[in-house]
């Protein structure tokens, strides 16, 4: 049985990777007669990753959050190094996967350079299960090109209009869809001929079925290496998985209906009469996070808004917020609407300690990978075991302190996505015995 490491920039990406490792991980060892359990592990890289426990018996998967995201290029690319240094060389059991930002945010062509000093690179950002397809070399959202829509508005810096110009100067090639799709010999055979001239391979994709396209193609070669969004991860998972008996529940990750077999959780759609504290910890500023906030005080839950001057200042208030969890869950937001990119790390840095308190005395949903690191960070946490992908990106995690986590990118989600996650945590609750197992 193969394994995977994957290595993520920020802690919502690493969750995200191991989720779609999920979705193919549902038999036991008994069920396949084996000795390695199909498991994923999301290991939290410390501040010296040399310290990072890297072997982790027993898991297929194990994703590493580099907390890379919120460095300068250079220090990004020093932490990375020695994360790959550390990956055996000319093994064939071991498959390495860059988990990149679907919308080309982050350290991208550092990120990809280091990757490309082990061997052969295919890239592949596209996520078709929230719409972003890559054509012609360009990410679109729902067909507007990433460079015209507003998602990089927080991001202090201007838009790359094409995935080349993001990873450059980096060498590169483009492989159009109508290459990608033309069939697995010739998309092998330009994939081969991109690895022998050191340049990346830049893949269009639209459809989950692309990208199993692009990684069966990839696997054909010499030491391919896979960089792609958690789509890319799937499609990896999809090639290494065996078959297997087949169990229906949670996320269907394609539009082709795809078959799901991530651990289940039953939601109940009764009203949930006494409410267990759950705290939420919301750093991003979002104009999508404004109206899942709303929509979650709108069902009852308490709001906590804090002002970045006062947590910067070390000022803020902790009252309202030790009152309000007595009562049942609460959400911290900021009450800006926009946030400075430069001033984002430190931001997050004041929130976990704002929020450290008392974040181990309930279930945490934590938006925006940095804020989440941030948060257990302060807590001590060394490593999370992901239980169920409750919607695309919202991870439910237990913590080698055997507290229960949500991580979800600050993008992602629906209206209703924080009440959604509110009733799985709570469902998760009743369902979970008195006595809670140990983390392992």
């Amino acid at each position: 049985m193969k394994r995977v490491f994957a290595i993520a920039d920020d802690l919502s990406g690493a969750a995200e990777t191991a989720a779609a490792f999920m979705q193919f991980s549902a038999q036991t060892e008994q069920e396949r007669g084996q000795g390695l359990v199909k498991t994923a592990r999301i290991v939290l890289v410390p501040v010296d990753p040399g310290d990072t426990e890297f072997e982790h018996p027993g898991h297929t998967c194990v994703v590493f959050d580099s907390d890379s995201r919120r460095l300068d290029a250079k220090s990004a690319s020093v932490r990375l190094e020695a994360l790959v240094q550390r990956i055996p060389e000319g093994n064939e059991s071991i498959c390495v996967f860059l988990k990149v930002d679907s919308l080309l945010r982050g350290h991208m062509s550092s990120d990809l350079g280091v990757l490309l000093t082990r061997g052969p690179v295919v890239l592949a950002p596209a996520l078709p299960a929230l719409g972003r397809g890559t054509i012609g070399g360009v990410v679109h959202i729902a067909g507007v090109p990433l460079h015209e829509s507003s998602l990089w508005s927080n991001e202090g810096r201007t838009v790359p209009a094409t995935i080349a110009e993001a990873i450059a100067p980096l060498a590169s090639l483009l492989v159009e869809l109508s290459a990608v799709r033309g069939g697995a010999r010739e998309l092998g055979r330009v994939l081969g001929v991109l690895a022998e001239q050191n340049a990346i391979a830049i893949c269009d994709a639209e459809t989950a079925e692309d990208l199993d396209l692009i990684v069966a193609a990839a696997m054909s070669g010499e030491n391919a290496q896979l960089a792609g969004s958690s789509a890319l991860g799937a499609a990896l998972f999809r090639a290494l998985d065996e078959p297997r008996l087949v169990c229906s529940s949670g996320i269907d990750r394609s539009e082709e209906g795809m078959l799901d077999i991530s651990p289940p959780i039953e939601v109940s759609l009764r009203p949930v009469v006494a409410r267990k504290p759950v705290l939420f910890v919301i750093g991003t500023t979002s104009a999508a996070s404004r109206m899942q906030l709303e929509a979650l005080a709108a069902s009852g839950v308490c709001m906590v808004t804090m002002n970045p001057a006062e947590l910067l200042g070390g000022g803020a208030d902790s009252a309202a917020l030790r009152t309000a969890l007595l009562a049942g869950p609460v959400a911290v937001s900021l009450s800006a609407t926009e946030v400075d990119a430069a001033a984002s790390r430190a931001l997050s840095a004041a929130l976990a300690e704002f929020v450290s308190p008392f974040a181990s005395q309930a279930p945490l949903v934590l938006t925006g990978g940095e804020t989440a690191r941030a948060v257990l960070n302060s807590l001590n946490i060394h490593w999370l075991e992901p239980l169920a992908e409750i919607e695309h990106g919202a991870v439910l995690s237990r913590t080698d302190r055997n507290t229960l986590v949500v991580t979800r990118p600050g993008s992602f989600g629906g209206p209703d996505s924080l009440c959604t996650i509110l009733d799985h945590i709570h469902s998760y609750l009743s369902a979970e015995p008195e006595t809670p197992r140990k983390a392992h």
